[in-house]
């Protein structure tokens, strides 16, 4: 009963202060058309990723790195491994390594060099693993990391760049799934990318900038933006499990590619009996979705009884699908034009009769009113409850 408490207490507390639209990182104003570099070419000095997006301790972690400093050529860079919340105690620390610079490709595999604006980049697309591989850090000593969510901290060496660290985030499973917790943290891994121009285009580029490419593929082996990448380590998840562990609260982690069929699956999330869903989890596919569904029981014949503590308001809004085995790009039909978009991988619209709302019990409503205006707003009926203790609500 007190960890219930202590749950949805944080619960309402962070619901004041999360982003609760569909735009959780306001990237959805188009930018100063009078920008040197639009979205679609911005690189910065260091950028990178980890793959595979989810390791259990023991498994290797390659970190992709594209390094580039146009004032010195000077490429090098050192590598540091962290657990969140730890911002102090390195995992990992590597020397100084020689980094290089990759540049972007246009549809046909050409290169396309910095501030070159007359060729379109896919690779927001197409991914970046099979040209960034060479250089690629892989790190096998991870036999001694606990669950949890990790970040690759990429430092610049050079001192004429200003954008000196990077962060690309993955998650360590645990090695036997539900022997330190029974609650499990989900990392809302997907939306992240649905959002993220890296290379070209996104899910939202119509509305981001004129130069991005309108898609409905994206590609997960590729950088995030550079202010996304500080959020991994600055942002409201960093806070949110710091809160949780100072209380005492022990979780275990995944992402959203655990939860699928063709990743763990139904028999990884049946080792928990709490699954916890983080900030704004708005893209999912439909094997997550049936995979959640049957660990909380409510699927005919699955004896199931897990719990869903959702920290997350706009969740499994947007159905997705995965083009390959290896969970590098996946697609929503959602296209955009001037007035509107395709509503048509909106889980609601696919069943009429099973809503998302049908499983979580609430679902997200949104309608734009003058530009990013979104009412209505929530109430609180009975402050003197003990959900709502300390919080100063009323």
């Amino acid at each position: 009963m007190k960890k219930m408490k202590l749950f949805s207490a944080i619960f309402f507390l962070f619901i004041t202060t999360l982003f609760c639209k569909e735009n959780p990182w306001g990237v959805l104003s188009k930018p100063n058309p009078t920008a040197t570099v639009p979205l679609a070419w911005t690189r910065y000095a260091i950028e990178g990723y980890a793959l595979p997006t989810s390791i259990k301790p023991g498994e290797t972690i390659k970190i992709y790195v594209s390094v580039c400093d146009s004032g010195t050529q000077h490429k090098n860079y050192t590598l540091k491994i962290f657990r969140v919340p730890d911002t102090a105690n390195a995992l990992y620390t590597s020397s100084v390594i020689a980094g290089r610079f990759y540049y972007l490709h246009d549809s046909v595999g050409g290169l396309i060099g910095i501030r070159d604006t007359l060729r379109r980049p896919v690779d927001f697309k197409n991914g970046c693993t099979k040209y960034w591989d060479s250089t690629a850090v892989s790190i096998s000593n991870t036999s001694n990391w606990q669950s949890g969510l990790y970040y690759a901290q990429l430092e610049h060496q050079s001192s004429s760049v200003s954008q000196k660290k990077y962060y690309a985030p993955f998650v360590v499973r645990a090695l036997n799934p539900g022997t330190t917790s029974k609650i499990l943290f989900k990392y809302d891994f997907t939306t992240n990318q649905a959002y993220n121009f890296w290379g070209g285009g996104s899910l939202y580029s119509n509305s981001q900038d004129g130069s991005l490419i309108v898609s409905d593929t994206i590609a997960i082996d590729r950088p995030m933006w550079f202010a996304l990448s500080q959020s991994i380590k600055f942002g409201y998840a960093n806070d949110f499990i710091k809160t949780l562990e100072d209380s005492g609260m022990v979780m275990e982690y995944c992402n959203n590619i655990d939860i699928d069929s063709s990743g763990l699956g139904l028999s990884f999330l049946s080792a928990y009996k709490t699954l916890v869903l983080w900030q704004h989890d708005e893209y999912w596919s439909s094997d997550e979705r049936n995979n959640t569904e049957k660990f909380m029981g409510r699927i005919q014949n699955v004896s199931s009884h897990g719990n869903l503590a959702r920290f997350a308001q706009n969740t499994c809004y947007w159905r997705i699908s995965w083009l390959n085995f290896a969970h590098l790009q996946l697609s929503c039909d959602k296209w955009w034009n001037s007035i509107a978009y395709s509503q048509t991988s909106r889980f609601r619209d696919i069943d009429s009769t099973n809503p998302e709302g049908k499983f979580l019990g609430s679902q997200y409503e949104h309608y734009y009113n003058d530009g990013e205006t979104e009412m209505p707003s929530d109430s609180v009926i009975t402050p003197s409850h003990w959900i709502f203790r300390g919080l100063g609500l009323n």
